[in-house]
């Protein structure tokens, strides 16, 4: 048993759960589960909660920190953090022989809150159900405890990409601090509408042209304060890229463009984000994309602390002890996040393309 899971609340207490077993026997709610069998039942539903917090979901790539890391700073018990913004202005200079110091400085801080809310869920079973679990010798059915944490994980990737406008949250996509940048059209545009923005209808030289944008921008608007750590990008652009040879200027035509993306930037790490496609960019809450962006684009997140460019996780998916109500038990489960909290401004470069696929092309 992960000892900090308990610690957490996020795996009910052994007492706890052997308290609510004893009480179904000792109210008569069953008249086979007995002393012998109960501990069977305890390890059963601890079992089950450690499995579904260890699971992970690929498809979430927000929620399972493979996009930024997470601050954790931020107090559960308040709905608002506080960060400050800080910049300075100024020299330094050579210090004169009578001892001083001739450059000047001075610093500015800028104030600014960040919200944070609750997130719920809940699901029940029968002591039905954990009777037959625990005669059987089987652990409990999980489904129900797994979709309950997928549905927390879902939502936090949602808001920490896209954000809530009614809750004054900002996402990674949608946050005012970012570069948005229109990729170019191909040199030789063949669709007459946004569709020549997209690789597939560039160049090899193009390609690479719009990687470029992408990696330089950040260290160019910030002086060379910031590099590009993750270039995020949708499947179907990479596909693209690794299929295409690199017949171009910096290519002689054995390598694919992905192959010679990889050689020229190797220090930075390019990946799939579904979000990047609209057509994976669903808002779990009613199926449909209400990000209010359209079309496919690139996403660039800086080598930064998640303190200063991260998701804020005030409090993580916690399951609280079952509770038992007449021959049924309800589990209530929550969370508490913010959005993207981003105190590098022009950290972050998202690229659009501004074309769907079933665009068409004017008359």
């Amino acid at each position: 048993m992960n000892a900090k899971i308990e610690t957490g609340g996020l795996v009910p207490r052994k007492d706890t759960l052997t308290g609510l077993v004893a009480s179904w026997i000792h109210d008569g709610l069953s008249e086979r589960m007995d002393d012998s069998v109960a501990p069977i039942a305890v390890e059963a539903l601890r079992f089950n909660y450690a499995q579904i917090y260890e699971e992970t979901y690929g498809q979430f790539k927000a929620a399972m920190g493979e996009v930024l890391g997470f601050d954790t700073s931020p107090s559960p018990g308040h709905d608002t953090y506080k960060y400050e913004v800080m910049d300075y202005a100024g020299y330094a200079d050579w210090i004169g022989d009578d001892g001083e110091v001739m450059g000047e400085g001075s610093m500015q801080l800028t104030s600014h809150i960040g919200f944070m809310h609750e997130i719920g869920h809940e699901f029940t079973f029968t002591i039905f159900d954990l009777e037959r679990a625990a005669l059987d010798g089987k652990q409990l059915p999980a489904t129900r405890q797994s979709i309950a944490r997928k549905t927390h994980e879902h939502l936090h990737n949602w808001v920490w990409l896209f954000g809530d406008q009614d809750k004054q949250i900002h996402g990674l996509f949608t946050h005012p601090n970012i570069q948005v940048v229109l990729a170019p059209e191909a040199s030789t545009a063949v669709q007459n509408d946004q569709r020549d923005r997209l690789i597939v209808n560039k160049t090899a030289d193009e390609i690479l042209a719009d990687v470029a944008l992408m990696v330089d921008l950040v260290p160019e608007t910030t002086n060379e304060g910031l590099r590009v750590r993750k270039i995020f990008m949708p499947r179907e652009d990479i596909n693209v890229m690794k299929h295409r040879r690199a017949s171009t200027s910096g290519g002689d035509g054995t390598l694919t463009v992905w192959q010679l993306v990889q050689s020229l930037y190797s220090d930075i790490e390019f990946d799939v984000l579904p979000e990047c496609d609209s057509a994976k960019r669903l808002d779990p809450r009613t199926g449909t994309n209400t990000s209010n962006l359209s079309g496919r684009c690139w996403i660039a997140v800086p080598d930064a602390p998640a303190d200063q460019c991260g998701f804020v996780l005030s409090r993580p998916f916690t399951q609280r002890p079952p509770q038992a109500d007449r021959l049924k038990v309800t589990t209530i489960t929550h969370s508490k996040i913010g959005g993207f909290k981003c105190i590098v401004p022009l950290g972050v470069v998202r690229l659009d393309f501004i074309a769907d696929d079933n665009a068409t092309a004017s008359p």
